[in-house]
């Protein structure tokens, strides 16, 4: 089943969008936002919620409302239109892609070039202070306790999920996934700041293994 609604994801467009809402003593939705980036059938879609009535028996006793968050989307009716709408979207994606690569800055944030510049980027970022935690950390630790928090950040703001010209170097390099790209440079920055040679091509063969 998996597999099935991601072959749907890729030959269709989809509209994704948030729904955050309250379901209250009666089953109705109340509080209701909904974030769209495209508002298509925005208003069809809050008719529902708010007309439909979810199962009370769903909501613990004793709990006035209970407060959701759901992500979710939808698809145009016609399987044609969807495909089509998917195609259009690709090719936008691509050409958007392909000037993201070339830029040193998206959304304001500088991105650096390759591994190097992570290192003259992270030296301006962190303090002192964060740099010597970081530093005598074993390097396994440093990389496990960083993940989600200094790793999280560069994937996030230096475009490693959406494309970027860091991105772009590691795909060079043969390395495909945001958390490996943030991976070898946690690495990387770990024995740069221990004075130790970073051994990048050996770390990629490693990755390449996983």
């Amino acid at each position: 089943m998996e597999g099935k609604n991601l072959d749907l994801d890729r030959k269709y467009k989809h509209y994704p969008f948030e729904i955050y809402c309250a379901i209250d003593s009666t089953g109705s939705c109340t509080e209701l936002h909904i974030d769209m980036k495209e508002p298509l059938y925005r208003s069809e879609i809050v008719d529902f919620l708010r007309n439909v009535k979810f199962d009370k028996k769903e909501i613990p006793a004793g709990i006035d409302k209970w407060y959701f968050h759901y992500l979710t989307g939808f698809r145009k009716k016609s399987k044609s239109v969807a495909a089509r709408e998917r195609r259009e979207q690709l090719d936008i994606e691509k050409l958007e892609y392909g000037k993201r690569i070339l830029k040193d800055s998206i959304d304001e944030i500088y991105i650096p070039s390759d591994v190097e510049d992570c290192f003259s980027q992270l030296d301006q970022m962190l303090d002192s202070k964060d740099k010597s935690e970081f530093k005598n950390l074993s390097e396994d630790e440093a990389g496990g306790r960083y993940h989600m928090g200094l790793g999280l950040w560069m994937r996030n703001n230096w475009a490693l999920w959406r494309g970027s010209r860091l991105s772009n170097y590691f795909n060079k390099l043969g390395i495909k996934h945001p958390d490996d790209m943030s991976g070898i440079i946690l690495r990387s920055y770990h024995r740069n700041l221990n004075g130790r040679d970073i051994q990048l091509d050996e770390q990629v063969r490693e990755y390449q293994k996983k």
